[in-house]
């Protein structure tokens, strides 16, 4: 009969990425080898998502934009619903546009047709042609460009209030080629700075896993959300 042999205890591993991503998005807590355990707590989600959307909101200016990177799963989406609950009314959410509505693009914008018209131009779509278009005929890119417009075109109808207005985008051009990510990040930079918009109290806060859109949209606040940690916000 062979002796029995005692196994060696395995050697202790950092944990992965993806575990840490999975911890995150559950509020999971861990160990420092990455086994599930209560006697461990990971970074209390709710808790840095309240006192970081109180950060944001006192460092963002009407007119500014800022600007949240980090990988998927990491708390961008949390940190956004954390910043809706503080600012309740005065916050207003990009839509994407219903393929079934029957309506031309010119209509889906509720201005005058003077101010539809130059809202459209500074959202890249000033080909007399689109107007006519459904948003079930426009090219992906071309349905971005509209929903930035859309959104606009609600804000701009807005009362104007003491305290500035709050655009939220989450996944920020995430489905777009990166040209037409970039051109439309160019698009709402000029139109939150430029005083024409509401007189410049709109807030823009975007959030995406892609960070190679800086240089385009130029934010006045960067927030980086990594996996499993607190963010880190940088001013310009």
């Amino acid at each position: 009969m062979s002796p029995l042999t005692t196994p060696q205890s395995p050697r202790r591993r950092r944990p992965s990425n993806k575990l840490l991503q999975a911890a995150s998005m559950f509020a999971l807590p861990l160990t420092p080898t990455g086994r599930w355990s209560r006697r461990v707590a990971a970074p209390p989600t709710a808790i840095w998502a309240r006192d970081a959307a109180a950060a944001l909101d006192a460092a963002l200016k009407p007119g500014q934009i800022a600007f949240l990177t980090g990988p998927s799963g990491s708390g961008k989406s949390t940190l956004l619903r954390a910043l809706e609950r503080r600012l309740g009314p005065r916050v207003m959410h990009a839509r994407t546009l219903d393929l079934r509505d029957p309506r031309p693009l010119i209509d889906l914008l509720d201005l005058p047709l003077d101010a539809a018209l130059a809202l459209l131009a500074r959202a890249g779509l000033a080909e007399t042609l689109l107007l006519a278009r459904p948003p079930h005929q426009l090219s992906e890119g071309e349905r971005a460009r509209a929903a930035l417009a859309c959104l606009l075109a609600r804000a701009a109808r807005q009362p104007t209030q003491r305290r500035s207005t709050t655009l939220l985008i989450d996944e920020f051009a995430s489905t777009l080629d990166r040209i037409t990510a970039a051109s439309v990040a160019r698009t709402l930079r000029r139109s939150i700075s430029t005083p024409s918009t509401r007189g410049g109290r709109l807030r823009l806060v975007a959030a995406t896993a892609h960070d190679d859109l800086l240089e385009a949209l130029a934010p006045d606040l960067l927030v980086e959300v990594p996996l499993a940690a607190p963010p880190r916000m940088w001013t310009r």
